[in-house]
């Protein structure tokens, strides 16, 4: 995904945007390696209340990490955004995520 985004110029801009990129597409793919961890696992209906639990956490930084900014990056648009709403589609089927994040 990255190789596409560098040629379409969605990696950032600045080197705080290329930075505030890269540290989002590294939690992201933390998140959803746990996750991955919790649908494959044998034991997954012991593992996933505490993946969930955990989860609204997560998602109160992510929505720290947005801020008040329209895009992860700052105020134009980058794959991590894409990434980020692929994630919010999976994690969705539990509204309880949402109750601590406003963005």
């Amino acid at each position: 995904m990255r190789y596409i985004a560098r040629k379409h110029n969605l990696c950032g801009v600045t080197e705080e945007e290329r930075i505030r990129v890269d540290i989002l597409e590294n939690q992201l793919m933390d998140t959803r390696m746990q996750l991955v961890m919790v649908w494959y696992s044998p034991d997954f209906e012991k593992k996933k209340p505490e993946f969930l639990e955990g989860l609204p956490v997560k998602m109160k930084l992510f929505s720290q990490f947005l801020g008040e900014q329209p895009w992860f990056a700052g105020n134009k648009i980058t794959f991590v955004d894409f990434l980020m709403m692929s994630l919010t589609c999976t994690v969705y089927l539990n509204p309880s995520v949402w109750m601590h994040s406003p963005s």
